[in-house]
Order: C-alpha cells, then structure tokens, then sequence
C-alpha cells in the first residue's frame, strides 16, 4: 500500500502551520476595540512566523490593556463561550493566561507560539482533568493534586530559562543530526500516518486520554491490517476496562491487554461521552482487536523513528502549563519535566525548514481548535527521554484483525450478482421486491416502464431485476395505501455520484397541503437533491411547483456522509431535522468505508405533482477504492474535519428523565428540537429516560460546527413551539429571517461549552 509521505502532505509545514494559526487570531477580530492589521484574516503562505508573532501581540497587547471585565466579557462572547455574570475567579485565571501568551510570543528565540483557548479561563485542578496518564498502583487523588500543584508552578514563565533551553535542546538536536540514523535523505521513509485515522477527537474534562491514544493507535493497525478506516470506541475503554480507572486515568499495558482480549466496537455503536458508566451486560458488535503490543527501546528517539516507519507510536508526555496553551510551531519547553502525565499518539516525523527544525507530529485528543488542527509538532532529535520525555515509555501495536477478502460484487437472492426475471401478483410490493435483491424501488419501475402507479401489478405478470450498483438501504416512506398497494412512486428516480464523487451536501424542502387551490400547512418532504463533490446534481421532487423558500434547509459535510438520520413512517416525514416532527425515527448507517454515493426514490401516487417524497434509499460505496493512493485518500477524506468550534469545546450531555421529552430537553437548552435529534443519531431520534444525549453543536460526541442552513428559519422555530406553520410563513414574509438564523446559531456554541 502507498501512503502519501510527509513530505508531499506537510510540505512547508511551518507555513501551513500559520494557515491553521488563523484559527487563533478569529475571535480577537471579532473583538470591538482591538486593532484589525491589515490582512490579518488572511494570513499568505509567505508569512514568517516572526511576523505572525508580532501581529499576534498587537492582539494581545490591546486585550491586556481593556479592564478585566471588558477583557474577560470580550474573550467569551469573540471565542463564542457563554457569557454569564461575571467569575472572578475565571477572569482572574484568563488574566493569568493572557500574560503568559504574551511573554511566550514576545520570546524571540522560541520557534512556537502561544494562544488563548479552552483552558485560559480555567483553574489549575480543571485543567489537570484533562491530564489521565497515571502509573499503575497509583491513586487518581494523588496523581490529579500533582498535576495541578505542576501545572501551577510551569505557569511561571521565565522568558530567559525558556529561551535558554530551546537553543540548547536545537543545538544539540543539529550535533546528533549529522551522525543520527535520521538522516535528511531518509525524511521520505516516513507515512503520514494522519491519512489512515478518523478526524481529531475530544476527550473533554474526563481523564481518558489513555484510552484516546490506545483506540487510534488500534485504528492505525486495523487499517494496515485492512485497508479500512474505522472508529473505534474509546468510550468502551472508559467504562469497561476495569484494569484502568475510566475518567480517573490508566497506562497503557492495562489498556492493550482489554482490546487483546475483548476487541473494541465502533464510536457509533458506543458513543463517548466525557464520564464514566457501568459497562453494558452485552457490548455492540466488536469490530477490531489487536494481537499483540511491543515496548520500544526506551530513550531513544532513533529507534522511535525507525519504528514509525511501519506505523504509528502510542507515547506519554509530560504536559505543563505551557504545553497546554500551545497554538502552533516546533514546540519546546524548559518546565516539562517530571514522570509523563498525558497520552497522545506520534502519526509523524519531518522538519520545518523555515525554523530549521526536526519535529514529531503528535496527534491530541483535546479538539481541533487546540493547537495545529489537533495536532502539536514537538522538538525532535535530542538524546534521552527527548523533548518533554516522548521517548521514556513508546509503544507500538499489531492488529489482530483478520485481512478483508476483496469486496464481492453485490448480492441478489442467490449471492451472486445477476440480472434475473421474477413473476409478481396483483398484491406484490414493489419495496419487499427492493428489500429481498438489494435493489431500488425506483430501479424496478425504471427497468419496467412502471413510470405510471395507477397501473398496478397483474398476476403473472413477470418483472425484469437488473443487477444492482453499490449497497442500497431499504425504503424509507413505504407507501401502500390509496390503492398503491404495489408501493409503486410517481416520477421515479436513481442517481449516483460518477465514479470517485461522493455526496457532500443534502438539500431538503418540506411538502405542502394543498386544498381549495391554495397551500395550507407543512407536513412532510417534499423534495430531496443531492448534490456530489463535482457537483452533479440528483433531485427527487414530489412538488415541483412549490417553493417555501422559509422552511427549507440545506446540510453539508465535506467529508461525506455515513450516516443518514430522518423520520419515517407512510411517507419520509423529515431528513436531518427538515419537515414534519412526526414519524418513526430511523438512522441509515452505510458498511464501515462507505460513503453515501446516491439516492433513489419518487413522489407519493396519486398526489403528484402536489404529493411528498416516498419510497427514499440512500446508496452506500467507496469512491476511491481500497487499495494504494485511493486507500489513503478515502482515508483522508474520512479524517477531514468539520467546521470548527472555536477553543476545542467539549460537549455537553443531559441525561433525561422519564418525562423528558425532546422538546423540553431543546427548551432547557435553548436549542431547536430538529437540531437535537440530529446530534444524536446514535439512538435513532428516540428520548430515552437516563440515556445521555448531546446537545449541538456535537454529533456522536463530536463538536462540529454549526452545517444546517436554512432549518433554522421561521418553520423550524415554529415547529418547536408547536405553532401552526401557516401563522410562521406569515412571520417570515414580515420578519427578518436572517435574524433569526443568527440568533439561534449564536445560541448553539454557547450550550456545547462544558461546565462553564
């Protein structure tokens, strides 16, 4: 298998770098008061991170110089944190973060910057929460007060011990170079191992950075095991590996021996939360395992970069105060020392020309927004336990997953893939037909000049099954009353992305009533176009000739889509939150390394073209292959990240009651109803008494940026207030929905932050 060097992905890695630091620098422009240089949001792949310092520090300069009030307000409402009454302890503690950003830029001989993120604000024992690297035997009290008690004395920065040891640490990483095994000419030899991951996760304020670093590095061996990406449940760990103590820390040997022996399911069968619970009596479907795990030479950074060759290294790390509040460049430190107190995973290994730097590529599980994009590119090169003690105790896995069989083509009713004729009765269902040979309700009609329902099916009469193209889902929106009982559609319809495209953006208009010659109430879906990633368009429309213009809305995701969440029961109620809140609640979750890649089905008989969208099945396939460069490129899409939230926010959860409903669980939040259960596809839609939910803007446990545009319009809000509809498109056409598109957008980060 190919896999694409680090050198061809993060060519320039000092420059791409400054890209990803524009994250930092957003929510200072938002700041009224702050000066704006010119430019700034646009950083050019040219600029010098000596430049970038010092166009960070005016930011910083002016901030310093606001009272705390102003300060501390204007870093929660910029950052997109909820701004409360006023906490001066919290302020106190941004204050103290602030200060320390600015001695960090402001020393000339660093080669990384510093920034102000989900920690500033945070006390000294918050913050070592996010710290569960723990010797075995020890207690989680005791480990915790040590961290916070270290945490607390490496705030202290001295610019002059800082500087001092970053020139003795790159003088001496230059010496070894010239004899080291590696060598510059030998930089080619290393994967990006980034590619065979899923994206960048957050543990939030549960000590499970142990178990973060444990799954990804049984990701990495599954994939070089079988060319696929998956992820796997790190919350499994949490609650099931009894050898660790779950939100209060564990090793790694612990960790190695539970998924030797037990396996590990996937993220979206187990999804994580930030706490502990009781393990399940019976766990999902295990889809990974390894088969064994091997503990490198110790202290010695050589023989970790001959490792990486062959795949990623589970590392622990001593993580100060410093090393928290890092935002981008080759890290160094002079205050991280003492026993390791954090998990990560090295995906990497290059050097930043630029800062004349070697560097490893951690990957983190502390956000996206922490950091490079998640990652942190740390000094490499020295002798001993290396920078921050990365080399005092590396791992390295194999997987014990067996090798997957090239992919059959798809089944029919034999196994096999052949295009056959069966003989139907006047009462056959078209969707049992599409269920039973892994076809399209649409495809049947199509190949069968069934483009008009009122027809209905003879006894006898044969029907031609062609063979199918990818992995279908069943019917959503089976509807076989009104004397369709043959479940036929009007104005069928199958499309599929061309070969190598996949869908990235779902657009969704609900249904109108239609009586007495004029529209009434929103009821159902009416029209569904996929949009692939050249930019083929495939559109089902039950109602061509109505536009709502107020209640439609539109979800992208660049990465694709694996799963579907909608609402279903005679007819498709609504997709991703859009149309009536009525319905069974449904998940369509493709095979693990599918995306979906086309979408069939037709309008309701009898209705059309005034009727809604029934009888819809997504298609599911890889568009890149499994094998060499279209393996890895899979793998990078899979891995691409969402939207961020600004600071790495953690999710937040609520665990409802028995009388909980999703519209009292949206009210207390001050979220949309639609927007809720689409965060939570896991469970299906369904509310259910002490299973915890996630409140948006998180997906499976993810923090995700806001993607819906449009369902938070006029209809959405009046669906979540149980308002007619009619009485919101009146609202729409007088108000300014814009406005109150904002306003619930503002609304979301604000309820994702954790604890604040």
């Amino acid at each position: 298998m190919v896999l694409a060097s680090l050198s061809r992905s993060r060519a320039g890695a000092g420059r791409h770098a400054l890209l990803l630091l524009a994250t930092v620098l957003a929510c200072f422009m938002a700041v009224q008061g702050l000066r704006t240089p010119p430019k700034i949001d646009g950083l050019s792949p040219n600029t010098k991170l000596s430049s970038f310092k010092s166009t960070f520090a005016a930011y910083t300069s002016d901030m310093s110089r606001l009272p705390l009030r102003t300060s501390y307000s204007n870093y929660l409402t910029a950052c997109k944190l909820p701004v409360t009454s006023f906490n001066q302890a919290r302020a106190n503690n941004f204050q103290a973060s602030l200060k320390r950003v600015m001695q960090t830029n402001s020393a000339t001989k660093l080669k990384h910057v510093a920034g102000l993120n989900m920690f500033s604000q945070m006390s000294f024992a918050e913050r070592a929460r996010y710290l569960g690297l723990r010797p075995s035997g020890s207690s989680w009290a005791q480990t915790t007060s040590a961290n916070a008690a270290m945490l607390r004395q490496t705030a202290r920065f001295n610019t002059s011990a800082a500087e001092a040891a970053a020139e003795s640490f790159f003088a001496a990483a230059a010496a070894a170079r010239a004899s080291s095994r590696a060598a510059p000419a030998q930089e080619e030899e290393i994967p990006d191992w980034t590619l065979v991951l899923p994206g960048i996760k957050n543990q939030g304020g549960c000590g499970s950075c142990w178990a973060f670093a444990t799954a990804a590095s049984t990701e990495a061996a599954s994939f070089a095991q079988t060319g696929m990406v998956v992820s796997l449940a790190e919350k499994q760990l949490v609650d099931c590996n009894r050898e660790n103590n779950g939100c209060n820390g564990g090793n790694f040997p612990a960790a190695f021996d539970y998924i030797i022996q037990n396996g590990l399911t996937t993220s979206t069968n187990y999804p994580y939360v930030a706490q502990q619970s009781m393990c399940p009596a019976q766990l999902p479907e295990i889809v990974s395992r390894l088969s064994s795990y091997t503990q490198l030479p110790v202290n010695d950074e050589a023989a970790m970069y001959e490792a990486l060759k062959t795949g990623p290294i589970v590392v622990g790390i001593t993580a100060d105060a410093a090393f928290q509040e890092y935002a981008g460049g080759v890290f160094t430190s002079d205050t991280c020392a003492g026993p390791p107190n954090h998990a990560v995973l090295v995906v990497g290994a290059g050097r930043d020309e630029e800062l004349g730097a070697d560097y490893w590529l951690l990957r983190n599980s502390w956000g996206e927004s922490w950091g490079e994009g998640g990652y942190m590119r740390i000094a490499r090169g020295s002798s001993g336990p290396g920078m921050c003690n990365i080399a005092f105790d590396p791992y390295q896995v194999t997987s014990g997953d067996e090798p997957l069989p090239p992919p059959p083509p798809p089944p029919g009713p034999d196994g096999g893939c052949e295009d056959t004729t069966i003989t139907v009765t006047a009462k056959t269902s078209l969707a049992d037909i599409a269920k039973e040979y892994k076809t399209t309700v649409a495809r049947i009609q199509l190949d069968n000049s069934l483009d008009d329902p009122s027809m209905q099916l003879e006894d006898g009469r044969e029907l031609r099954i062609t063979c199918p193209s990818g992995v279908w889902s069943e019917p959503y929106g089976v509807w076989n009353n009104w004397n369709a009982a043959n479940a036929m559609v009007a104005a069928p319809v199958e499309g599929t992305c061309p070969e190598g495209h996949y869908a990235q953006r779902f657009y969704v208009k609900p249904s109108q009533w239609y009586t007495a010659g004029a529209w009434t109430g929103s009821t159902w879906v009416g029209q569904v176009t996929m949009t692939c990633s050249d930019g083929t368009e495939v559109n089902i429309d039950a109602q061509p000739d109505f536009n709502p213009g107020w209640a439609d809305g539109a979800l992208a995701q660049a990465n694709g889509f694996t799963s579907v969440s909608l609402k279903a029961g005679a007819a498709v109620d609504s997709l991703f939150g859009v149309g009536a809140q009525s319905g069974g609640e449904r998940l369509f979750s493709c095979p693990p390394g599918m995306v979906v890649t086309g979408i069939a089905g037709g309008a309701s008989p009898g209705q059309y073209p005034k009727g809604w969208v029934a009888n819809l099945q997504f298609r599911c396939s890889n568009p890149f292959g499994t094998e060499g460069e279209g393996a890895a490129l899979f793998g990078a899409m899979l891995r691409a990240p969402f939207p961020k939230v600004p600071f790495g926010l953690s999710c937040k959860t609520h665990t409802p009651s028995a009388s909980d409903t999703w519209q009292s669980i949206a009210s207390k939040y001050k979220v949309l109803a639609s927007e809720l259960m689409r965060s939570n596809p896991q469970i299906a839609g369904r509310c259910t008494a002490n299973r915890p939910v996630f409140i948006p803007p998180c997906i499976d446990g993810v923090v995700q940026g806001t993607k819906v545009s449009g369902a938070r319009t006029a209809s959405a809000r009046a669906i979540d207030q149980n308002l007619p509809l009619v009485q919101a498109a009146a609202a729409a056409e007088t108000m300014n929905a814009d406005a109150l598109i904002a306003a619930a957008a503002a609304a979301q980060p604000a309820a994702a932050a954790e604890g604040y």
